[in-house]
């Protein structure tokens, strides 16, 4: 089941979340322990998933970052997420598994149109919500399975918690 957010209050059809679902999907394919590059018609597609980074290498901003269009961090040590500033033509972040919370202040990202931010530590959906809207205009796809404020909301949050959610 995925928990998806329409920032922008536009309903989305099913096709576009499985079109969007399906190349997630095979973004998830290339993650593997060493990172993938992956150029396509649309740009390119790097993976860094699974290598413990706490950081972004520098080499790879400076090679990439203009030209990327799908970046899978999944499953690393990532709070502070300032290094995408550089990735202006960034449409598809997967954040999974890091160390995303409520308080990650995201950088300018006006062509994102995709975030999965599943497992990671936020609590206080309202404020994050608030703050990544004005980051990321154009975000039509937001999942945050697996966060506090998530299944606290869904299961013994309160009635106010509900409201907001």
């Amino acid at each position: 089941m995925f928990v998806l957010y329409s920032i922008k209050g536009k309903r989305r059809t099913t096709d576009q979340y499985e079109e969007a679902s399906e190349a997630m999907t095979e973004l998830g394919k290339l993650a593997s322990a060493n990172p993938k590059l992956c150029a396509t018609d649309g740009g390119q597609i790097i993976s860094l998933a699974y290598m413990n980074l706490e950081a972004f290498p520098c080499n790879l901003v400076d090679k990439y970052a203009s030209s990327m269009h799908t970046l899978d961090l999944t499953d690393n040590k990532f709070r502070n997420v300032d290094f995408l500033s550089e990735f202006v033509n960034l449409n598809s972040l997967i954040l999974d598994h890091n160390s995303i919370d409520s308080d990650t202040v995201f950088p300018a990202l006006p062509n994102l149109e995709l975030l999965w931010l599943n497992n990671n530590q936020v609590s206080h959906l309202f404020y994050f919500i608030n703050n990544l809207q004005k980051s990321c205009p154009n975000l039509h796809y937001l999942s945050l399975m697996g966060n506090t404020a998530v299944l606290s909301q869904l299961n013994d949050g309160t009635f106010y918690d509900q409201l907001q959610y």
